[in-house]
């Protein structure tokens, strides 16, 4: 057998086999991303979403706890202002509180899943009418419809962004609907607990890839010295 025809015979086999681990891997990616990616069957996955979202109302202060009467309760350490200085700027009657003066609200703050699900499962908020003002042992809550994202006003937005543990709203499309938070992504941290970062999976891709890489590095070297001799 000539130097030539062994030199082929070695560059094929490497060629394949470059093939084959190169097959192998995509299909290690396919299989790694459909197991980070939660499934969009209903019937088979559990969302981190909640069943309600609620904002308490804050009617002495903006110090006041409003969800229960129990600070661990809130989103946050204290209510968003609701007054002339606010730079978020809400329509009571746009989120089922026309009953509400604003001599009654000091201020809004999102309550955490947990009160939520107690204080709104009466509640029979829609994606249709997404707010209900309802009351809790003397205390006021605005329950706020879980997975609806657009808004046709920005007090709703707002409201949402509130529940969530965020303020503002931003606008999307032509005309505007608004959706929570100052900008796109500003409320992302509040859903998506169940759902593996890009960067995780960046990162063990990258990993395997370089191992698959090396791997058919050694072996054609190999193959090239085994059909050589």
């Amino acid at each position: 057998m000539t130097t030539t025809t062994k030199t082929t015979r070695a560059l094929s086999f490497s060629l394949l086999l470059f093939f084959f681990l190169g097959f192998g891997v995509r299909f290690e990616e396919a299989n790694a991303y459909s197991q980070s990616t939660p499934s969009t069957d209903d019937s088979s996955t559990t969302s981190s979403t909640p069943a309600y979202y609620c904002v308490g109302v804050c009617e002495t202060s903006v110090a006041d706890s409003a969800c229960g009467g129990d600070a661990a309760n809130q989103r946050t350490t204290e209510c968003n202002a609701y007054d002339s200085t606010s730079a978020d700027k809400i329509t009571l009657s746009q989120v089922d509180a026309s009953t509400l003066t604003e001599t009654d609200v000091k201020g809004f703050v999102g309550c955490k899943e947990t009160s939520c699900a107690s204080y709104c499962a009466a509640s029979g908020v829609t994606s249709e009418n997404p707010f209900k003002l309802m009351e809790d042992d003397g205390r006021k809550v605005i329950c706020v419809v879980s997975g609806k994202t657009k808004f046709m006003h920005e007090s709703q937005a707002v409201m949402h962004a509130y529940s969530k543990g965020c303020t503002g709203a931003h606008a999307m499309s032509d005309p505007p609907m608004y959706m929570a938070g100052a900008t796109h992504t500003a409320c992302d941290h509040s859903d998506d607990d169940d759902v593996v970062s890009g960067a995780a999976y960046s990162s063990t891709m990258m990993s395997q890839n370089a191992l698959a890489v090396s791997s058919a590095c050694v072996a054609s070297l190999l193959a090239l010295l085994l059909l050589a001799r």
